[in-house]
């Protein structure tokens, strides 16, 4: 998918890499394993082609602005985080225009729950530090793509470190342009690529477990869920795939499990719509339904789990309102061009068939 994307970006082919990225998104894949797997190697490519003379420039500035698009609209399609998330802010210093990074940066905190903005690029270190206190913040992130006086970051650097740390706020750095004589001299919670480090040493426990299902996955050629659905394993297998498939899969079956308990008890249930179920029901039973929904899910998990019991909650929408998600509104208006689309293709070739 990388080169595919690589290369429709290099001819300015925006519909299809949407096409691309958001199949990959709809079939499963996390936004952030489509940002480091995906998008950031393709666009490694394309800045390495530039650098080379074999790129023009307003083809790389055109690949630019599509990817920031996707990452605008993968942002929009990943859930809204809780009011009371964590809260994160990140940008990039004076003189550093890259805006790609802090794009991905802020999409992948936010689909991990986190209240992530980024604020843009090229920033002056007052407007910052200013942020940093109006915000009850947790965590504030410098990406640094561009250095254009090693003296001058690290003085900005070192004012915002004092900054965020008077207000309790981990500092998080990262980017091509810090090399490890430059980190040296700065003062920080964590290097970007040093949080999946620290996150091993935090909790091992998870990741021994997560490295024994790609073990087995790898030397038996398979995994399976808790009812028994498989995963074959080939040459082309992804680890992290493998990796990710008890909690996807077993999540799966825990809400199909929860369509099953649900219906037959009597529940008009619509469809699952990713770890929730859409009911329908008379406006004077829904709140019933919506509770014996609810109490289906509880069983599930139950079952799922060994006995563990994940907790629910219900939105109830009653007529003339009906059931719509701002999270989703763009995915929507996406799915149905693309319908949309290949409807026109399949009328065109009726009318050429004989």
């Amino acid at each position: 998918m990388r080169e595919q994307v690589r290369d429709r970006l290099i001819t300015g082919d925006e519909q299809q890499c949407r096409r691309i990225v958001f199949n990959l998104y709809l079939a499963g894949q996390s936004a952030c394993e489509i940002c480091d797997r995906v998008l950031t190697l393709a666009f490694h490519d394309i800045g390495n082609r530039w650098k080379c003379g074999e790129l023009t420039i307003y083809r790389e500035r055109r690949a630019c602005v599509i990817s920031l698009k996707l990452l605008h609209e993968l942002r929009m399609a990943v859930r809204t985080p809780l009011p009371e998330a964590p809260v994160a802010i990140g940008g990039s210093l004076s003189c550093d225009p890259y805006r790609l990074p802090n794009s991905r940066i802020e999409l992948v905190l936010r689909e991990l729950g986190w209240q992530a903005t980024s604020l843009g690029t090229s920033l002056p270190t007052a407007t910052i530090g200013e942020a940093v206190r109006d915000s009850r913040l947790r965590l504030l992130w410098l990406s640094v793509s561009y250095i254009e006086s090693v003296p001058t970051l690290l003085a900005e650097h070192a004012h915002l470190h004092r900054i965020a740390t008077d207000t309790g706020a981990a500092v998080v750095v990262g980017g091509r342009a810090l090399t490890a004589e430059i980190r040296q001299q700065m003062a920080y919670s964590a290097y970007a690529r040093e949080l999946l480090r620290l996150h091993q040493a935090t909790y091992p426990r998870n990741w021994r477990w997560s490295q024994a299902a790609v073990d087995h996955a790898m030397l038996r050629g398979y995994l399976w869920t808790v009812f028994g659905w498989r995963v074959q394993v080939g040459a082309e297998s992804n680890p992290r795939s493998l990796a990710n498939f008890p909690m996807q899969a077993n999540g799966a079956e825990m809400l199909r499990l929860a369509c099953c308990l649900a219906t037959e008890r009597g529940i008009s249930v619509c469809c699952p719509i990713h770890d929730a179920l859409l009911i329908e029901a008379d406006a004077d039973e829904i709140e019933t339904a919506a509770a014996a929904t609810q109490a289906a899910m509880l069983e599930a998990s139950r079952v799922v789990l060994n006995g563990f019991e994940l907790r629910t909650d219900a939105k109830i929408v009653r007529y003339p309102d009906r059931y719509s998600d701002p999270r989703g509104e763009r995915l929507w208006e996406i799915v149905m061009a693309i319908v949309a689309e290949l409807g026109q293709a399949e009328a065109v070739e009726d009318r050429v068939t004989f």
